[in-house]
């Protein structure tokens, strides 16, 4: 009774969370794995995915989607970032780099108790997801 019924609901999950990756993950893949203009595109695919994934998991409150999500997104788009990185002038990059780390402190320093009560919602948000 209860006991199949947890054991089909954590299957389901597993696999849904499997499927997922996969979809993502091959994209990821792809983008590392091309060169040049390709690879941006394929980037350019998992952001629109990513974003897809991040909606549906907001949409039906679904952790595993929003998380996923999230990760692939971010890590779609460091990869777009890393071409036009390399093209700048290091010295530019550090510079910029470090204005951005100032920047960060100073909004972290000014608005942290914002920033926490922001934090602790969205978590409580998403842990009472499925």
């Amino acid at each position: 009774g209860l006991r199949y019924g947890q054991l089909r609901h954590q299957a389901a999950q597993v696999l849904d969370s499997a499927a997922i990756v996969l979809m993502l993950g091959v994209s990821f893949g792809q983008s590392l794995r091309a060169e040049g203009l390709e690879s941006q595109v394929y980037a350019l695919w998992l952001c629109v995915e990513a974003l897809f994934m991040l909606s549906y998991g907001v949409l039906a409150k679904l952790r595993v989607p929003f998380i996923a999500g999230i990760a692939f997104f971010s890590s779609s788009v460091l990869w777009l970032s890393v071409d036009p990185l390399m093209a700048i002038n290091k010295w530019i990059l550090l510079g910029i780099l470090g204005l951005l780390m100032i920047a960060a402190y100073l909004l972290l320093e000014r608005r942290q108790q914002e920033l926490l009560q922001a934090g602790r919602t969205l978590i409580e948000a998403v842990n009472s997801w499925s």
